[in-house]
C-alpha cells in the first residue's frame, strides 16, 4: 500500500513537471536556468528516499507537510545542498536564492536579502543546532512562505496558459 502511494506521488510530480514545461512553452521557451518549485518538491522526495524516510513521512511530504523532527531536518539539509542554496560551511546562499525567486517577489532585492539575513540570525542565534536542524530551521523558517507564494504563482500561470490553448 505504501509503495502504491509512493508511486502515485511520483506520478503526480512527473505530471507537475510536464505541466511546468507547458507553462514555459507558453511563455516562449523552456527556461532551464531556473529551478522550479516542483523540481524542488521532487528533490525533497529524492532526499527522503536517499535518507530512508519512513513511508509515513513520505506521505506527509507528498502533502507538503514537513514535521519538525530529525529525519525531516536532514531531508531539508539534503534539499539545500542539492539545490546549492545551503551548505554546512557557508550556510544559506542568499544571493542565489534571490536570483531564483526574484520574479515572484513583491519587495526589493535589498529588503528581501536583509529580511532573510535577519530571519537566519533570529532562528539560529543563541541555539546549539546540529547540522540538519540548522538547515531545516533556516530553509523552513525563513523561506517556507516565500516558496509557497511562488508555487501558487506558477500554478496560476499554468491555468492561464492552459486556457489559451
Amino acid at each position: 500500500m505504501a509503495s502504491s502511494s509512493a508511486h502515485h506521488g511520483l506520478r503526480v510530480v512527473f505530471l507537475f513537471a510536464s505541466l511546468l514545461l507547458t507553462v514555459n512553452y507558453c511563455s516562449g521557451g523552456i527556461d532551464t536556468s531556473r529551478v522550479t518549485l516542483d523540481a524542488t518538491f521532487y528533490t525533497i522526495l529524492g532526499c527522503a528516499a536517499d535518507l530512508y524516510a519512513s513511508p509515513e513521512l513520505i506521505a506527509l511530504y507528498q502533502l507538503r507537510i514537513y514535521p519538525d523532527e530529525p529525519t525531516t531536518w536532514c531531508v531539508f539539509r539534503c534539499l539545500g545542498q542539492r539545490l546549492k542554496t545551503y551548505d554546512d560551511t557557508n550556510g544559506f546562499n542568499v544571493d542565489l536564492q534571490y536570483e531564483r525567486l526574484k520574479d515572484s517577489l513583491t519587495i526589493s532585492e535589498q529588503q528581501y536579502k536583509q529580511g532573510l539575513r535577519n530571519c537566519i540570525q533570529r532562528v539560529t542565534e543563541g541555539r546549539r543546532l546540529g547540522i540538519c536542524e540548522k538547515a531545516y530551521r533556516i530553509l523552513r523558517g525563513c523561506q517556507g512562505d516565500t516558496i509557497e507564494r511562488a508555487h501558487q504563482k506558477e500554478l496560476k500561470e499554468l491555468l492561464v496558459c492552459g486556457s489559451l490553448t
